[in-house]
């Protein structure tokens, strides 16, 4: 059943442009025609897709929906002192006016990373962080961007002396978390580094006491848990799709205004003859899940990326995970790892993603394969590629979609964009202290 499930991947990745055909030429949506309706099944179908329920519970992160949290995180996530460099904020790279990615194919930050940047919309929702899924929770994946190399290039030593010597961003921390320790006697810069031993980081690490490197990591956690609270105020909700899902579930007379007629018809075929539906699944449109769809290497990308498979050896290693010592709820984060296992059909599987709002942050796939939904919709059809690494699941095969079916497509993939969020949610606010209103 799980290989009939992800059968159908077509919309592992999606665009906001319309087709083009084999030929090269644009395909608009056709309008044309009597208005498309829906049988009994696909509006029973459609039940499990509306509405986007309220935002799960985070267990592992007591300050998820803690507004002083969400204050002080949303200050730092635009705060480019958060770099060593400070030329760089969370924004740089998720900035909300590219549907909170960075619209190029690898991510830039100190440096160019091995993957696409992920857009944050609706990350309150998942399961798993990273394309890889190696962090179990969204403030464990807040955390890693601050002091990898290729990207912030921070520590968390440098990290608590910004803190402790910042008044804003020291009142803010003592009140959403309690006290800052005691950094007087603390090298600058300090972080833990096992692969690097010799690293003038690491030995500063060293000559620190094991509670001393208990705070400090604790620090590093709180920010995490601050940065993932903020994150998970941004919801990508009440787009066309909804209004129109809304109209014919709840009212029983969708509003043909709402949904062109060339959507109508890309929604059918997403949960009919594309079945994009059983890894796209659900409300949030995916199933939390990892597949390996075939894609080839290209000339940008690593050619050893094993997806899945590596980031669950990661996540083992990781001192912050749901389960660890820095969990609020360590016994709900183990749970759910328990079970967690390596295989390897996992090999070059890399998660499936959300698909509300998917149109507004191209390129897409985990390396930035393909620059239009044209081009993945095509891949999944016609199933040309050879997997880099792994194997391509058995039965993914020719979807033998026409051009118009793929425009069609696309245009339903359009109408998932969300509500325009406020200037509340996608600017630094003034001061990282929270003043309740």
């Amino acid at each position: 059943m799980v290989r009939r499930h992800l059968l159908r991947l077509s919309l592992l990745a999606s665009g906001a442009f319309f087709g083009c055909s084999r030929s090269g030429d644009p395909i608009a949506p056709h309008d044309t025609g009597a208005p498309h309706s829906f049988t009994e099944s696909e509006a029973a179908l459609l039940q499990t897709m509306w509405p986007l329920p309220s935002l799960p519970a985070s267990p592992t992160n007591a300050y998820a929906d803690d507004p002083w949290a969400i204050q002080l995180g949303q200050y730092l996530f635009f705060d480019t002192g958060l770099s060593a460099s400070g030329d760089i904020a969370c924004s740089s790279c998720h900035d909300p006016s590219l549907g909170w990615s960075d619209g190029l194919k690898l991510g830039e930050g100190t440096a160019t990373g091995d993957r696409h940047t992920m857009s944050l919309f609706n990350v309150g929702y998942n399961r798993w962080s990273y394309w890889d899924g190696r962090c179990d929770t969204l403030w464990c994946q807040a955390i890693s961007p601050i002091e990898d190399e290729r990207e912030m290039g921070n520590n968390r030593v440098r990290l608590a002396h910004q803190l402790t010597h910042d008044p804003l961003l020291n009142q803010a921390y003592r009140e959403t978390f309690g006290p800052l320790p005691d950094v007087s006697s603390w090298p600058d810069n300090a972080r833990p580094m096992p692969n690097e031993e010799d690293h003038e980081d690491h030995q500063a690490w060293l000559s620190l006491t094991p509670d001393e490197q208990d705070a400090a990591n604790r620090v590093l956690a709180n920010i995490g848990k601050s940065l993932a609270a903020y994150e998970r105020t941004i919801i990508s909700r009440d787009s066309p799709f909804d209004q129109f899902a809304e109209a014919m579930l709840v009212d029983g007379e969708p509003d043909n205004d709402v949904l062109s007629n060339s959507a109508r018809r890309g929604l059918s075929l997403f949960i009919g003859k594309a079945q994009c539906h059983f890894c796209h699944a659900g409300a949030a449109f995916t199933n939390q899940e990892f597949a390996n769809i075939g894609l080839a290497d290209r000339p940008w990308l690593l050619p050893a990326d094993r997806g899945r498979i590596d980031g669950i050896f990661d996540l083992r290693d990781n001192p912050f995970r749901g389960d660890g010592r820095y969990s609020d709820d360590p016994i709900t984060g183990a749970i759910k790892i328990a079970n967690l296992t390596t295989t390897g059909e996992q090999e070059g599987q890399f998660k499936v993603p959300s698909l509300r709002s998917i149109a507004l942050s191209p390129p897409y796939m985990h390396g930035g394969h393909f620059d239009t939904l044209d081009e993945a919709v095509r891949h999944y059809g016609e199933v040309v590629e050879m997997p880099a690494l792994g194997h391509r699941e058995d039965m993914l095969q020719t979807l033998e979609l026409s051009d118009s079916e793929i425009a069609d497509i696309v245009a339903f993939l359009e109408s998932l964009t969300g509500a325009e969020l406020p200037d509340s949610i996608t600017t630094q606010p003034e001061s990282p202290v929270y003043t309740p209103r």
